[in-house]
Formats: C-alpha cells, structure tokens, sequence
C-alpha cells in the first residue's frame, strides 16, 4: 500500500508538478517524500502551501538546516483518495504560483 503511494505520488509531482516542485529523493525506507519547492519562488514553501492552498507540507528547514530551504515533506501514508486530493492542491499552487509570478514580473 505504502509503495503504491508513493510511486502514485512520484509520478505525479514528476509529470505534473515539475518543475516548480521536483522528487528531490525517492525513499525505500520511509513513507516521507522530500520535495524541492524552491521552483515556486516563493521565501517559505511550506507557509505559502499551507495559507494558500490548504496543504499541510512540512518544512525542510527545522530538520536539516538552512541548506533544506525551500524543500517540504509528504505525508504519502494516507488513505489513496487524500493523497489525491493533496496531489491536485499541489498542481494547483503549481500553476496559480506559477501564473502569479508571471503577472508581477511583467507589471
């Protein structure tokens, strides 16, 4: 089940998502999969998923440091369908973060 989540998770951040956000590891061992965010642009990814879009992400930052910024961590061990409904969250602050940096670069 774990597996099939993640792999269900790693394809779409990967087809979908990229590359605002990007699979920075798969894990073997684990049900977290750590994501680079920096491509949205924005100072706290995590903040910014969580007041914008509902999508309680964590933040790479307390666990490894400066060096972690800009990248959050999936919980994939959950019922298929709300991984789903957090997968299309996340498309969505793809595409809205991606739209409004856009229209203020070009202001």
């Amino acid at each position: 089940y774990l597996r099939s989540n993640r792999d269900a998770a790693v394809a779409f951040v990967e087809e979908r998502c990229a590359p605002r956000v990007r699979v920075a590891t798969v894990p073997e061992a684990s049900y977290l999969l750590w994501l680079d965010a920096s491509g949205l642009g924005v100072p706290n990814a995590a903040s910014h998923l969580r007041t914008h879009f509902g999508l309680g992400l964590n933040d790479g930052d307390p666990f490894f440091g400066k060096t972690a910024t800009g990248f959050v961590r999936l919980n994939f061990a959950c019922p298929r369908p709300t991984l789903e409904e957090g997968l299309q969250r996340l498309l969505r602050a793809c595409e809205e973060t991606t739209a409004a940096a856009g229209a203020s670069s070009t202001s």
